[in-house]
């Protein structure tokens, strides 16, 4: 499944109604001790983000009193029953890896028999950190291509499109990272070709996706039609009207000296006299 840009990581308590009891979690120390690690090891492959709250659905009623030397409220531990996160978070780590399409059993059977493989106390192990770089490496510099090439048709069919140079350096920025990435492949580095392509896409992205090159691309002949036309329609209406009155004036002024031409032919005729 490809992932974007940045990731975010949203994690909520849903308290529907705290009149009983007023819950609270230890996220902090889950964060520190499960997620980090993942997210540390994922940087590669992509920009992972945590936030957590506890959100309240009812008004809050709570068994506590105002400390003057501390200036905050104290709850009692019985007011604040604390979850076992530990076996929640294992879920989630389970649908991540799930997300990055990773099986969440060691196991992998063959012809000869079923292997076990190992597994990280981080959630993802070495080898399937080098597999994921590889995969999403690929996935991205075809992505970037695949943009890129878009981006050239859409050029080329409209000739008088102008071209800010912030585009240009987007496409640009976009084919450098591209061609690191190639080079850090060749070489074996595979977590800096998964960095660089993901920079590569994100910059073709940018560039394709670019507020002025969607204006010009939606810009049809029935958009320019319905703009102008209350403009010009009635001005228009008058010069037709004014070119048709001329027109006919014209044909009459026409007919008036063709006939005067024809009068004038006939006196000539008589009047003349031969000799």
């Amino acid at each position: 499944m490809p992932l974007g840009r940045m990731d975010l990581l949203s994690f909520n308590l849903l308290n529907a109604d705290p009149r009983d009891w007023t819950y609270d979690w230890e996220f902090q120390e889950i964060d520190d001790n499960l997620l980090a690690p993942i997210i540390d090891a994922l940087k590669p492959l992509a920009d992972v983000r945590v936030e957590s709250q506890v959100l309240y659905h009812t008004p809050k009623s709570s068994f506590s009193y105002w400390d003057e030397k501390l200036g905050s409220y104290i709850f009692t531990r019985s007011d604040l029953p604390f979850f076992d996160l530990k076996k929640i978070f294992e879920v989630f780590i389970g649908q991540l890896r799930q997300l990055f399409g990773l099986k969440s059993k060691g196991l992998l059977g063959d012809a000869s028999g079923t292997l076990r493989l190992l597994t990280s106390e981080a959630g993802f192990t070495e080898w399937e950190l080098d597999v994921l770089s590889r995969q999403h490496t690929c996935f991205n510099l075809l992505q970037c291509a695949t943009t890129l090439g878009s981006l050239s048709r859409l050029v080329q069919s409209l000739p008088r499109m102008i071209i800010k140079d912030e585009i240009g350096k987007q496409v640009k920025y976009s084919l450098e990272a591209a061609k690191l990435a190639l080079g850090n492949v060749s070489g074996g580095v595979y977590d800096a070709s998964a960095v660089s392509s993901r920079q590569a896409r994100s910059f073709a992205e940018d560039a394709f996706y670019h507020p002025s090159m969607m204006s010009v691309s939606y810009y049809s002949f029935e958009h320019c039609f319905a703009v102008y036309s209350p403009f010009f329609l009635p001005v228009s209406l008058h010069v037709l009207l004014a070119a048709l009155r001329e027109w006919k004036r014209y044909k009459q002024e026409s007919r008036k000296y063709n006939v005067w031409k024809a009068k004038t032919m006939n006196v000539d005729a008589r009047s003349y006299i031969p000799i």
